[in-house]
């Protein structure tokens, strides 16, 4: 049996929703054809005319006689264009357009038969055409080494049936699919509502290509260009107007409404108010209200994946590279860690502070002002204002995207006259934001629940080294802490134990992961954390303050959604 790593209990796999719902592709690409829900799904003959990228989407085939049929034809397809390379300008422009896909393929496709036939046809083309192929990426992450990332071809079957439907629907298994299947049951929740978001064409009022849209916009405010790659191909495969792609100012006035509102619901989203929501559903450029709650769920979510992937150091596939990377930005060993043998003093005191739990939890009689204090004291330290360094981040490569709103984290002022302390008493994700989403997008309602309580209790009862350990306080410090850097309050929790059990120098690269994780570097993941944590466990530690992010943004984007309809 394989080792489990971080803080999970092991998933229900025999019930897996997303498994049992495989064989029924939500859209693949064209050439297409509608099934019954209105989704697009791949034609079964493939056309030897067909010069797009989406000709290797067939090799997501998940019947294995019918997928080799398809690699054979996408072989004979490719040979036959390398014929006569001078008599074939079309077909050699598409080899060599499309060789970084063929790269990937040769390495990180899910079918070993599949690798086997790019890694031989890769060589050739170079030989023939007279090319170099673009080189591989030496792992899905800056900070961690390729061997202790999940393998494309993985012993876990439940893993291997996940990677083999992510690879159906997208084409690809991603740098960030593969450090999110470090934790399966995680993945399994998150892609099931990422495939209704962002590939269920019925699912919500917005056409897919103007979901895509909206993902951009939201990478750009993150500055994560990987993920922004993949939603502009995505866009372009939904039939998106390609001038869109040039910057906001070339999309329709509808979404440049929007920017002000996707800056906000990224950084400072205590500001939005009811007035937000009328400048965007009045007018002759208005978004009905399905809609614009829609595109809550997708910038929300954007912001988590942005966030996850730039605190794990995910890598681009080599298709997505652009020729940017470089082998010494990679991990090629661990980097010492500045702390003496053994473990460090703040492993510790975590986890004597775990044993010591039962003395730690508060007689629950402080007063209303006690509580006040304690929530303000759980927000840290002067060690946590990191942010005010990093206000004029560099627009290049992502200025056109922003529509003049390129603002950053500003912290929340607990005595500010322009906000208040969001009370999660008086409006709370399971008794009033769970509802509200249900009546404008009830597909993602519950899949979005079932995340964020599949995160809020994911444990394997373990930390660092030692088994049979409870880290359910260490994981709600994070969880709510969190949540108080956003300005929640929940009088049901006692926030002395944030900083009892939460270290210096964990809080500033949580706060980092949450508020701007485009800072987070290989020395944030591994020294100044602190804690002699494994990849694994730094991942869920990301996870776990990522999806409590979502949820505040969720929570301030539909708090004011139900004050504008009062």
């Amino acid at each position: 049996m394989e080792k489990r790593h971080a803080f999970s209990v092991s998933p229900n796999w025999a019930n897996s929703s997303l498994l049992s719902s495989s064989l029924s592709p939500p859209r693949s690409s064209s050439p297409m054809n509608n099934d019954e829900e209105g989704n697009e799904t791949l034609q079964n003959d493939i056309s030897e005319d067909d010069l797009s990228p989406t000709l290797f989407r067939y090799l997501g085939e998940l019947n294995p006689s019918l997928r080799n049929s398809h690699l054979q034809t996408i072989m004979n397809i490719i040979q036959g264009h390398l014929k006569n390379p001078d008599d074939n300008p079309d077909g050699v422009n598409f080899i060599k357009e499309n060789l970084g896909i063929m790269v990937r393929l040769s390495t990180e496709c899910p079918y070993g038969e599949v690798r086997r036939e790019f890694s031989k046809l890769v060589p050739q083309i170079e030989e023939i055409l007279n090319v170099q192929a673009p080189k591989e990426v030496p792992s899905p992450s800056y900070f961690v080494v390729k061997q202790k990332i999940v393998d494309i071809e993985p012993k876990s079957e439940f893993v291997y049936d996940l990677f083999k439907v992510i690879f159906m629907d997208t084409g690809r298994v991603s740098h960030l699919d593969r450090i999110l299947a470090w934790h399966p049951t995680f993945l399994e929740k998150s892609y099931s509502t990422y495939r209704l978001v962002m590939l269920t064409a019925r699912a919500g009022p917005l056409p897919l290509h103007m979901r895509n849209y909206i993902a951009i916009l939201s990478c750009a405010q993150f500055r994560c260009r990987t993920l922004l790659r993949l939603q502009e191909e995505e866009f372009r495969r939904n039939y998106g107007d390609v001038t869109w792609l040039s910057g906001l100012s070339s999309a329709p006035k509808k979404i440049q409404n929007l920017a002000e509102l996707i800056a906000l619901l990224s950084y400072q989203p205590w500001l939005i108010s009811k007035n937000h929501i009328a400048q965007l559903v009045k007018g002759s450029d208005a978004w009905s209200m399905g809609e614009l709650v829609q595109a809550m769920v997708i910038i929300t979510s954007f912001k988590m994946l942005c966030s996850v992937s730039w605190s794990c150091g995910v890598s681009p596939e080599v298709d997505l590279t652009d020729g940017r990377v470089r082998d010494e930005e990679f991990e090629v060993k661990p980097k010492r860690q500045k702390f003496k043998e053994g473990k460090s003093d703040e492993t510790e005191k975590i986890l004597e502070a775990l044993k010591q739990r039962k003395g730690l939890q508060g007689d629950g009689e402080e007063d209303e002002n006690q509580r006040k204090l304690l929530f303000e004291s759980a927000g840290g330290s002067s060690e946590e204002n990191l942010f005010n360094l990093i206000s004029s981040r560099s627009e290049q490569d992502f200025g056109h995207y922003l529509g003049g709103f390129n603002i950053a984290h500003v912290d929340f002022d607990l005595k500010s006259k322009e906000y208040s302390v969001f009370r999660v008493q008086d409006y709370s994700w399971k008794e009033h934001g769970f509802s509200l989403l249900s009546q404008f997008y009830p597909d993602a309602a519950p899949l979005l629940d079932e995340q964020f309580d599949t995160i809020y209790t994911l444990t394997y009862n373990t930390l660092v080294d030692i088994d049979d350990v409870d880290t359910s306080p260490f994981r709600k410090a994070v969880w709510y802490y969190v949540q108080r850097i956003y300005g929640l309050f929940n009088d049901d929790y006692d926030y002395k134990n944030v900083n009892q059990y939460l270290s210096k120098s964990i809080k500033p690269f949580i706060k980092r992961v949450c508020c701007d994780a485009c800072t987070i570097t290989k020395t944030h993941w591994h020294v100044e954390i602190g804690i002699d944590f494994t990849p694994e466990e730094k991942c869920h530690v990301a996870l776990l303050a990522a999806e409590a992010a979502k949820q505040a943004g969720l929570l301030y984007g539909l708090h004011a959604v139900m004050k504008y309809m009062l």
